[in-house]
């Protein structure tokens, strides 16, 4: 298995069977696939959704920066730009990190996989960003770049949710 951004190569396995620090840094991981549906495993799934959204964050707002800052783009359709870059780039790390106990074999099973989350983030994401940006730009005055940061943060839960119980469900 290749190791990917959460795990430390050959040191996982072999400190779990001794109980060192590489086996409690587990804890940060998505649960594997084949495993049973464990509780705690939420919050471990949770870390690393942040972490995949940090990543889509990012590049949501450099794209909404080059495109709305260097290309005199308006906010709004930029915005829209920006998400679904963000939202494509969440999705292929969703699926290989945050629910890779949850994959699904076949280009047909992806693409079914990924339009239901693109509908599903773009309602949510897209929707959501626009509406609040709109308010928060428009009605309160606020910078673009702020505005989207506060916007991010406050659908993040909605997205998890969305994704945990209808796009990445248990089969």
């Amino acid at each position: 298995m290749v190791a990917g951004p959460f795990e430390t190569v050959g040191l996982v396995d072999t400190a779990q069977r001794r109980g060192g620090a590489a086996a409690r840094r587990r804890a940060v991981t998505a649960p594997r696939r084949g495993e049973p549906w464990d509780p705690s495993a939420a919050p471990r799934r949770l870390l690393v959704f942040g972490s995949v959204a940090i990543g889509g964050f990012a590049l949501q707002l450099a794209t909404l920066v080059a495109l709305a800052g260097g290309l005199g783009m308006n906010y709004l359709p930029a915005t829209a730009l920006a998400v679904e870059l963000a939202i494509l780039h969440n999705f292929l790390w969703h699926q290989r990190r945050t629910w890779s106990d949850r994959r699904v074999t076949g280009a047909g099973q992806i693409a079914l996989r990924f339009a239901r989350y693109n509908a599903g983030t773009a309602l949510t994401s897209i929707g959501g960003n626009l509406l609040l940006m709109w308010i928060l730009v428009s009605g309160a005055g606020l910078h673009y770049a702020l505005a989207n940061a506060m916007t991010v943060l406050s659908l993040a839960a909605v997205n998890f949710a969305y994704c945990d119980l209808l796009v990445f469900r248990r089969r």
